[in-house]
């Protein structure tokens, strides 16, 4: 039966039956689910053979397969993992769905993310970058930045730094942002301002006494014009002051003292004087002179 070959034997018969039954006559099915053939699925017997219902996520005959669910996804910036009747996209890092769209939308790195001192956040894929304010850098623009470096304050100024800026502090005698401007210390009328000349030199200034007078610029005294040479005597001394008293001493006759003739003497109580280069006008107290020439 069944298709089955039959061979004739001495006084019997002997049926060799194809796959799947078996019996003297082979009537009988083989029922092949006994041994489980279905890996993921439910096996059916059916005559002289079987069937395989599989279970989701699988296919084949004997439901070995598993259906790849990633063959038509879109994963785009991310790798699908396929799982039994389902997968899964997972995002590379900086990515993320949007509108049921996998891993397309740039995920917002600069969440949570503080950037100092005016520093604005730039959001990148997976990863931020902080905009610094200027004068400031560093990852969280945190560093302020040494603007002593690319300046220099001249002339021994001493820098100082600050937010986006500097400050020289300049030596006596230089003013400017960089200290690189000479001071006209002639402005401010140092010396004497009737028998001395300034000159304004580098951070400084000099006192020169005119012509005809001696000393240090700013006390000039007048050199008589005596043959033997310039001693203790031989000058008399400019001051400018208005403090003087009456006179005390008006000779009848005139003193000569330098190229000229004077009448009358003041005492004060600011400059102690010399003498009038006479060993009998010789004073020991403090004067002051105002000499007024004859005409």
């Amino acid at each position: 039966m069944n298709g089955a070959a039959c061979s004739d034997a001495v006084d019997d018969y002997h049926c060799d039956c194809l796959l799947g039954w078996r019996g003297k006559t082979c009537d009988e099915d083989i029922d092949e689910c006994l041994s489980n053939p279905c890996l993921h699925g439910i096996c059916t017997n059916t005559p002289a053979s079987f069937k395989c219902s599989c279970s989701a996520g699988y296919t084949g005959v004997l439901c070995g397969e598993k259906i790849d669910n990633c063959a038509e996804v879109l994963c785009n910036n991310g790798t699908c993992k396929n799982m039994v009747n389902n997968y899964q996209c997972i995002c590379k890092r900086g990515w993320e769905d949007a509108d049921g769209i996998h891993c397309i939308q740039n995920s917002d790195d600069c969440v949570n993310i503080n950037c100092l001192n005016g520093g604005s956040c730039i959001d990148k894929i997976n990863t931020f970058e902080c905009d610094c304010s200027v004068g400031f850098s560093g990852k969280y623009c945190s560093i302020n930045k040494d603007d002593c470096e690319p300046h220099s304050c001249h002339h021994g100024g001493t820098c100082v730094d600050g937010a986006n800026t500097f400050t020289c502090i300049c030596p006596k005698g230089w003013t400017g942002n960089n200290c690189s401007d000479d001071i006209d210390e002639c402005d401010s009328h140092p010396c004497n301002p009737h028998r001395a000349t300034c000159t304004n030199t580098d951070g400084s200034y000099t006192c020169t006494c005119k012509e005809d007078y001696h000393g240090d610029g700013i006390t000039c005294n007048e050199i008589r014009l005596f043959t033997y040479g310039l001693k203790v005597g031989d000058q008399r001394s400019w001051i400018n002051a208005h403090d003087y008293t009456s006179p005390i001493f008006s000779p009848p006759f005139g003193i000569p003292f330098g190229n000229s003739m004077f009448y009358r003497l003041y005492v004060s109580n600011i400059i102690h004087l010399l003498s009038l280069n006479c060993s009998i006008l010789l004073f020991n107290i403090p004067l002051i002179y105002l000499y007024q020439q004859y005409p």
